[in-house]
């Protein structure tokens, strides 16, 4: 009895193994080489994908250098142009403070030009001399500044006027003025312009 089942257990022994030795004679007969060819196509597009993800990266790259150099190119006119600004600033309040003393001073050309007390204190070449810088003043007023031919003749009004300068007096600033001659006299208030344009200056004799 134990001799039989013995050689029962051999007997399906030796079945399992020749049924496993088929399945892998099975395999090896079939082969693979479609499967193989799948995954070769497909490692294919894996590296298309990549070079064009490598090559994208390398322009983006290229256009961020790009990028900031134009970037700070930009900042660097910027603040080249807000140092202009500043200095185009600083020369118009410049202007500005300038065309202010001049007016003043034409202010007081026109009440010394209108002062009936400064007649006697004139000679006839000031007076002429103060109302053509008058008149040069009120166009120059409509005209663009910008003219050379004008800048000239500012630029000589204003040594001109340099030389009439007055000094204020400790008395009343606003009343009496002096003269390069040392002489004194009382400012009235300005008139219009209008009585100003009509009234032309009148000649006088030089004093002797």
């Amino acid at each position: 009895m134990t001799l039989k089942r013995t050689k029962m257990e051999n007997n399906v022994s030796l079945v399992s193994q020749f049924d496993d030795l088929m399945r892998k004679a099975s395999v090896l007969q079939s082969g693979c080489e479609a499967e193989f060819v799948a995954f070769a196509m497909n490692q294919d597009e894996a590296r298309k994908k990549w070079l064009n993800a490598e090559q994208k990266n390398e322009s983006l790259e290229d256009k961020v250098k790009r990028l900031e150099s134009q970037s700070s190119s930009l900042d660097t006119q910027l603040k080249h142009a807000r140092m202009q600004a500043e200095y185009e600033l600083q020369r118009r309040k410049a202007a500005e403070r300038e065309k202010d003393d001049m007016d003043r001073q034409i202010g007081v050309i026109r009440e010394l030009l209108n002062d009936k007390n400064s007649k006697s204190v004139l000679h006839e070449n000031d007076r002429d001399r103060l109302a053509a810088i008058a008149n040069i003043q009120r166009q120059s007023s409509h005209v663009d500044v910008s003219n050379p031919r004008l800048n000239t003749i500012m630029e000589h009004s204003a040594s001109f006027l340099s030389d009439v300068s007055y000094d204020k007096t400790e008395e009343d600033p606003l009343s009496y003025t002096h003269l390069r001659n040392g002489r004194k006299y009382k400012r009235p208030s300005a008139p219009p312009e209008e009585e100003m344009d009509n009234t032309p200056p009148k000649r006088q004799r030089d004093e002797s």
